[in-house]
């Protein structure tokens, strides 16, 4: 099995449409104050469909990848856990080495993935049986989800399904900074 091994994933929204749910999305996931938790009623009701989709999964985890931006990442993995009545391992993934830069920063996909390679670890105590959610607030480049299955299939030995789950799909501006 390659280390990187993972399942189609579903991501909620779609950056290049520029949305006014992804719109919103972008501007309150890091607003520790938003009530709504970065989220509006129109992408919980998104939300509640895809999960619904995963009901033929073995989905025995909910791991959220680490982030340092993701006010709501613990609130929004708890919810989702509780809904596919799945274990939520907030801490199972961690950053060894904080990556040098923001993903957003770098200006190509190589960077990006030289920028998180090999500087995620994970708790090697805990036996992972079943499916695995991987949950991101949001998706480029798709370097930092390879870095989190590499964890999990190299160093936890994880040989079930990996299915990410990201609120948002963006595509990354080639040769400057930010996303289109």
């Amino acid at each position: 099995m390659l280390q990187h091994a993972i399942s189609e994933g579903i991501s909620i929204l779609d950056g290049k449409l520029h949305s006014p749910a992804f719109i919103h999305f972008m501007q309150n996931r890091t607003n520790s104050n938003d009530p709504m938790l970065g989220l509006n009623d129109e992408i919980m009701a998104l939300i509640k469909t895809r999960l619904n989709e995963l009901k033929k999964y073995n989905i025995k985890y909910v791991i959220p990848i680490p982030s340092l931006t993701w006010a709501f990442r613990d609130k929004i993995a708890k919810k989702i856990g509780a809904s596919l009545q799945a274990k939520t391992m907030l801490d199972f993934l961690t950053w060894q080495n904080l990556p040098a830069h923001r993903q957003g920063e770098l200006l190509n996909n190589d960077q990006r993935k030289h920028n998180v390679n090999e500087k995620m670890t994970g708790d090697r105590n805990e036996k992972l049986v079943g499916d695995i959610l991987l949950l991101d607030d949001y998706t480029g480049s798709g370097a930092t989800l390879k870095e989190a299955a590499r964890v999990l299939r190299k160093e936890a030995g994880f040989k079930g399904k990996i299915i990410p789950f990201t609120i948002a799909l963006i595509k990354w501006r080639l040769g400057k900074r930010g996303m289109i």
